[in-house]
């Protein structure tokens, strides 16, 4: 399984807070049959420049290959560089949006408003996606239904040529299980995520994730979402 949405790397945002913290979520991720992992640490463009991000999350994740490699267990996994980028008015202009794709891919995570959609909103998604040529990730698309009480732009959106990660935890949750076998039965591609912060609350849970994935659209819908990660990652 691949993990597509974690706050893994210590330190970043409000994630995992020191590197003890990490190894132990890697090592719950690998226990869970997950083997390769995206390092999406929040990015926002008005709190940091790419530039700085990029040199803190190099740096962290160094020392996390390295760690995994005195492992036994953690040569076996992958961890990729990513950024969950938070949509800001005028990114698809941004230099320095590729930098923030997936490690080694033309793919972006990105983390829509938590507030009705609007044009704006629609055509800044399109020109990434037609202009920038760069392949769109909605992070944890879920989330933002409930928002949506004009649902136009929303289904606009989702109409993109882009992809979808629904988090592992909520597939089943009361009030997004409808929802989430929609999506998952839309002819829309679709990546899982954990969104893990923590050991606690927020651990890592691919495994409930892949099961709850299993129970709304059958086994091959799971094998399908594996397949098309490794298209994604390029592996």
């Amino acid at each position: 399984m691949i993990d597509f949405h974690t706050h893994i790397l210590p330190r970043m945002d409000d994630g995992s807070r020191r590197m003890a913290e990490t190894q132990k979520m890697l090592k719950m991720e690998y226990d869970q049959g997950v083997r390769q992992v995206v390092a999406s640490s929040h990015f926002y463009a008005q709190h940091e420049f790419p530039e700085t991000f990029l040199d803190r999350r190099e740096r962290r994740l160094a020392r996390v290959r390295e760690i995994l490699h005195e492992e036994e267990w953690g040569q076996e996994m992958q961890i990729f560089g990513g950024a969950e980028v938070l949509y800001y008015n005028g990114m698809a202009d941004s230099p320095m949006l590729p930098s923030l794709c997936i490690e080694g891919t033309d793919t972006l995570l990105l983390e829509m408003p938590f507030s009705q959609w609007n044009k704006e909103v629609y055509r800044e998604v399109r020109k990434i996606i037609e202009h920038r040529r760069i392949k769109v990730i909605l992070a944890h698309v879920e989330r933002y239904s409930s928002y949506q009480k004009n649902k136009d732009i929303w289904e606009e959106i989702l109409d993109l040529p882009l992809t979808i990660q629904l988090n592992a935890g909520e597939i089943l949750q009361f009030g997004k299980k409808k929802l989430c076998r929609e999506l998952l039965n839309s002819g829309i591609p679709v990546l899982l995520g954990s969104d893990c912060h923590n050991t606690g609350r927020r651990a890592p849970n691919m495994l409930k994730g892949k099961k709850a994935v299993e129970k709304l659209a059958g086994a091959g819908k799971s094998e399908e979402i594996d397949r098309f990660g490794e298209q994604v990652l390029n592996i």
